[in-house]
């Protein structure tokens, strides 16, 4: 499972996006930490007064000074717009490596089902082996032969049904990891019964929406 989705965050260009426009958060908080550039104007023009007249060249040099406290909570704020941002790329990274295990668990389930289809498929074909040598001479013994033959066209039409179902879970899951992955492959075991009975003492702890929205309500105080 874990090589599952480190396939899956690797290959997402969902992800990739996000780490991007983190990276651009981060670098527009440190802009906005930092001075203002000096502004430079310069004006040339002409002078004259009575009989004398000259050119002129005046060259200002402006340099803003900020108050700390202002810069202080810009820097603040791009920096809990940059916290939030991680908050919600780790949000994607939950959600795109659920779909690629929740995609190879269908491919390896469906392919676990085709199996035992297959098994049922081959036992009924034994049983009407079993019953066409047999002499049909009664009603009972023709419904018989009748009712394992119905039973084996539904299991050659599940068969069918489930082929496809391998095929679409097999598509998904490729789609996820960027890799076609075969039912083989996934070193998945499944649990026993007596292991789906469980208690779990669920632990009272913030989710990340949770924590965004904290941060959101620092941003509206600073």
């Amino acid at each position: 499972p874990q090589e599952i989705i480190q396939l899956a965050l690797a290959h997402s260009e969902f992800i990739s996006a996000s780490e991007l426009e983190q990276k651009a958060i981060e670098f527009d908080a440190i802009a906005k930490k930092k001075w203002q550039n000096p502004q430079v104007m310069t004006q040339i023009g002409g002078l004259k007064t009575g009989t004398m007249s000259g050119e002129t060249i005046e060259l200002t040099i402006t340099q803003p000074i900020p108050l700390n406290q202002k810069y202080s909570l810009r820097g603040k704020l791009a920096d809990k717009l940059g916290e939030i941002n991680a908050l919600d790329i780790q949000s994607k990274k939950n959600w795109v490596s659920h779909q690629a295990i929740l995609s190879a668990w269908k491919v390896k389930i469906y392919s676990a089902l085709g199996k035992h289809i297959n098994e049922r498929k081959e036992r009924m074909r034994l049983a009407k082996i079993y019953i066409s040598k047999r002499p049909q001479v009664t009603a009972k013994h023709i419904v018989e032969a009748q009712i394992i033959g119905n039973q084996i066209r539904i299991l050659e039409n599940s068969l069918l049904m489930n082929l496809a179902e391998i095929e679409m879970a097999q598509s998904e899951l490729e789609y996820w990891t960027g890799v076609k992955i075969s039912p083989d492959e996934l070193d998945f075991s499944f649990p026993k019964l007596n292991e789906l009975n469980f208690n779990q003492q669920f632990v009272a702890k913030k989710n990340l929406e949770t924590v965004v929205a904290e941060k959101r309500v620092e941003i509206a105080s600073l």
